[in-house]
């Protein structure tokens, strides 16, 4: 139709036909046409535009009903083309109908020239139109084309693709114009072209297409350890020119550094990534950090004692002054202590030195006054967890004159024993005979404790009482030591023979 004509479609169809040149169902040359009901479907046009319907320049199509479908043309414009030219610019006014699954190598729904006017308002319908029958290509923008947004828009988005392409050098590109002043919103235009999306330009009055920012954020997750840690954010497009800024909320990445965190909790880190012609992009992520877990206690091998005793303690004239204190070592022990105070009941024992294992088991202590009596003991150690731990009992307590003797009294010199070997049944006693021999002739031993202590080196074979009475507890073999004050000692060789003390008979 050309040359002023006009005509009105409010049913019917124009269905099925080709053209080599533009407008397959409808041409519009400086004419009108409006579309209020009816279908204009299945049209081709092989070589050019307008497969449904070409509006040149000069030339008017308002819809507000109708469909427009399964329409294709060679070049531009599968459902619609809006062309502009010398002699004028065609104008494309839609406020109702559909524009559904029309194709064309551009604008598969509707073509919009440099200077054309395409005029949108209310709820229409264009979706399901392609690029060469794959890509969707719902309304393409030539040039500086853009949508006139006409009044509110209800519709569903409607797909935009553009000729030029936002970036770093160009910019935005804008797609609409008035959205604001007639109260559109961006939220009814997306963006065909994958690499793009829609977005507001600075002043958020228009719709603007611009590049898609891609971007990941990890966030941490650890003990703390007492750095600061962060998120990290990655942008693989575009690949340069673009700036992150974060914050602690959704809406304040102002932030030129990663906020860090070294305390215990669960952080969200926000970011916003921007660059010059890309839609803005935003995201966030989490670090979550655990306070350091507590070491695991130590667990070192048990120090088992099968005798009645931990360790045993000498203590020996070293000088006039002065007195050894000796010890047996415990094996696992990591050191001793060794506490020691003058004979008396009332004296208080005071720690004098401490010896870690793998030393010397012994010690001296010096500045005693001759011929007075001291007392000592020994207490077997190790760390547990960072702290000293004491194993099992002190040593049997010794006692010693310094300088060996006084007006009345000297040190034991040595036990003697009767037998070093004793044999002995399951349930059974035998006496072990000892005796104490002085270090001074004609002086008494000194005696503080008992004269004669006993004790067994294991419990579960054999036991002694205070009178060296040793009774048989198992098959098996241990040591009793008769020890004197001083801790002088003697050792006898214990054989337990017979039953299992379960079933042997009590000895007299």
């Amino acid at each position: 139709m050309s040359n002023v004509g006009a005509f009105t479609l409010s049913g019917g169809a124009i269905s099925g036909n080709t053209a080599v040149a533009s407008g397959g169902g409808v041409y519009l040359s400086a004419a009108r046409a409006d579309m209020t009901g009816g279908v204009i479907e299945n049209n081709t046009v092989s070589d050019d535009s307008g497969g449904g319907v070409f509006v040149d320049e000069a030339s008017a199509f308002g819809m507000n009903g109708g469909r427009i479908a399964g329409n294709a043309a060679g070049s531009g414009g599968g459902g619609v083309f809006v062309w502009s030219g010398d002699g004028g610019s065609g104008a494309f006014t839609l406020s109702g109908g559909t524009i559904r699954g029309n194709c064309a190598p551009c604008g598969g729904g509707v073509y919009v020239e440099d200077e054309a006017t395409f005029a949108l308002s209310s709820a229409p319908v264009i979706d399901g139109n392609t690029r060469d029958g794959s890509a969707p290509d719902n309304v393409y923008l030539y040039g500086d084309g853009v949508i006139s947004v006409a009044g509110a828009l209800s519709c569903d988005p409607i797909g935009v693709s553009t000729q030029r392409k936002p970036g770093l050098e160009d910019g935005f590109v804008t797609i609409t114009r008035g959205l604001s002043e007639k109260g559109g919103d961006i939220g009814r235009f997306r963006s065909d072209d994958a690499d793009c999306a829609v977005g507001l330009n600075a002043a958020g009055t228009e719709a603007v297409l611009g590049g898609v920012i891609r971007h990941s954020a990890t966030g941490y997750e650890g003990v703390c350890d007492g750095a600061g840690h962060g998120i990290t954010v990655a942008v693989t497009e575009p690949t340069s020119g673009y700036a992150v800024r974060y914050g602690t909320t959704a809406g304040s990445c102002e932030l030129e550094k990663c906020p860090t965190y070294a305390e215990a909790g669960v952080y969200t880190v926000y970011y916003r990534v921007t660059a010059n012609g890309h839609i803005p992009a935003t995201g966030s992520a989490q670090v979550a950090l655990t306070p350091v877990p507590a070491p695991e206690p130590e667990r070192r091998p048990e120090i088992v004692i099968k005798g009645d005793y931990t360790l045993l303690t000498t203590a020996t004239r070293v000088g006039k002054t002065s007195l050894g204190i000796g010890w047996t070592p415990l094996e696992g022990a990591d050191g001793y202590d060794v506490f020691f105070t003058k004979c008396g009941k009332k004296r208080v024992f005071q720690m004098i030195e401490s010896v870690p294992a793998g030393a010397a088991n012994d010690c001296t202590v010096t500045g005693l006054k001759k011929g007075t009596a001291y007392k000592a003991y020994v207490m077997a150690w190790r760390m547990e967890n960072g702290q000293k731990a004491y194993i099992s009992s002190a040593s049997p307590t010794v006692h010693a004159i310094a300088g060996g003797l006084n007006a009345r009294y000297c040190n034991a010199k040595g036990v003697r024993v009767r037998s070093k070997v004793l044999s002995v049944k399951v349930g059974r006693r035998k006496k072990l005979r000892a005796s104490v021999k002085g270090s001074v002739k004609g002086k008494k031993v000194l005696r503080h404790a008992r004269k004669l202590r006993y004790f067994s080196s294991d419990t579960g074979v054999a036991v002694v009482d205070g009178k060296g009475r040793v009774k048989g507890v198992a098959p098996g073999t241990c040591t009793i030591y008769a020890v004197a004050n001083n801790g002088a000692s003697a050792a006898v060789t214990v054989n337990v023979t017979g039953g299992s003390a379960g079933t042997a008979k009590r000895g007299k």
